[in-house]
């Protein structure tokens, strides 16, 4: 047992090749000896297809009630989290449970943790959370039927040609409702009233620049009049 632990544990200055050969060299059973070869085939794979950020760590445990050969770890290279980013192995014996069979069925597979692959990404301040998903907001003026029926087709036309739409039916008048945009961070307004509608022509308001366009509704979704979604 002493000889085990001690090889498990060894000079971590050893590369990979070296650590399977000190495991290799006491392992004896036939199991061992394919898990061994398994793992070689990996090394070598590995290499062949230049990829170098990979490390063999004989101490790597998971799942052993399910996973019946190599498993794996994904871990940030900064280290800012400290925990896996993404894991999986080889299951040869789920599939076939799974289905009633006792087929053993080839299978690798793996996961990824969402909530950890977030943290990371804040920690190297890769983007700036939005407070909304929304492209462009479509403020009625007043709570007229035709106007609110009016921007519900704008916001469905636009979703058709891949904007995330909403429109403001609260009604609480156009400097509340671009308040709202400027403090979601929300794009792009359009404002619709009666006499837009007559004339087919409406108000784009990019809110970052500030800066006010009239547009015809064909022309609203067109990627040149929303630059900063493209």
């Amino acid at each position: 047992m002493r000889k085990i632990f001690g090889t498990l544990s060894s000079d971590p200055n050893k590369n990979d090749e070296e650590k399977l050969a000190d495991i290799k060299s006491i392992v004896v059973s036939k199991e061992g000896k394919e898990g061994i070869s398994e793992l070689e085939q990996i090394l070598t794979f590995a290499k062949a297809a230049g990829i170098e950020e990979l490390e063999f760590l004989p101490t790597l445990s998971r799942g052993l009630e399910y996973y019946t050969g190599p498993v794996f770890e994904v871990y940030l290279k900064s280290g800012k989290v400290s925990g896996s980013l993404a894991a999986g192995g080889r299951y040869d014996k789920i599939i076939g449970k799974l289905i009633g069979s006792k087929e053993h069925i080839p299978a690798v597979g793996g996961t990824v943790g969402l909530s950890r692959i977030y943290n990371a990404i804040s920690l190297e301040n890769k983007f700036k959370p939005r407070e909304t998903l929304t492209d462009i907001l479509i403020v009625p003026v007043g709570t007229d039927m035709n106007n609110l029926v009016e921007a519900l087709k704008i916001a469905k036309e636009l979703r058709n040609k891949g904007y995330n739409s909403s429109v403001d039916l609260i009604g609480n008048g156009i400097k509340r409702g671009l308040r709202y945009a400027d403090k979601k961070e929300i794009p792009f307004t359009v404002i619709i009233g009666g006499d837009e509608i007559k004339k087919g022509i409406f108000i784009l308001k990019n809110m970052s620049s500030g800066i006010q366009t009239e547009i015809k509704r064909t022309d609203l979704g067109e990627k040149e009049n929303l630059p900063q979604l493209q």
